[in-house]
């Protein structure tokens, strides 16, 4: 809901007035809150990417492409975060999309041994039901 009431601009626009005001802030401030809304980023992307429907992945594209226009920026340093939040926002994705893609493998791998257990299992009822194979 709220990365359609705006959100992702929010985020860009945050990013900006941080990298305007830095020098009116202590450093370590300056790191924490940018280490914030680098998680905020990652959050959105992985909730855009555990969501359902085509609109999600939009939101991760949206992502990107905002994120490129501050790369346009007069602020070096918001062109250079910029970038490090592209390329962080597309990692994030990625290893979401792995870890899913690999718990799914396991999943289907588990399921696919699983069923000859109780296979078995109803084999040998009726052996000793049937008293001979």
């Amino acid at each position: 809901m709220l990365l359609d009431n705006g959100l992702l601009y929010v985020l860009c626009n945050t990013v900006a007035a941080l990298n305007g005001l830095e020098k009116n802030i202590p450093v370590s401030e300056y790191k924490l809150l940018t280490c914030d809304i680098q998680q905020l980023f990652i959050a959105v992307t992985i909730h855009a990417c555990s969501s359902s429907g085509s609109q999600y992945f939009r939101v991760i594209e949206d992502l990107i492409v905002m994120l490129g226009y501050l790369q346009n920026s007069k602020n070096k340093r918001t062109q250079n975060m910029a970038v490090a939040l592209q390329l962080r926002v597309l990692q994030a994705a990625m290893e979401f999309i792995r870890t899913t893609a690999n718990h799914d493998s396991e999943n289907l791998t588990d399921s696919l041994q699983s069923p000859s257990a109780p296979h078995h299992a109803i084999v040998q009822k009726r052996k000793s039901i049937a008293g001979e194979y």
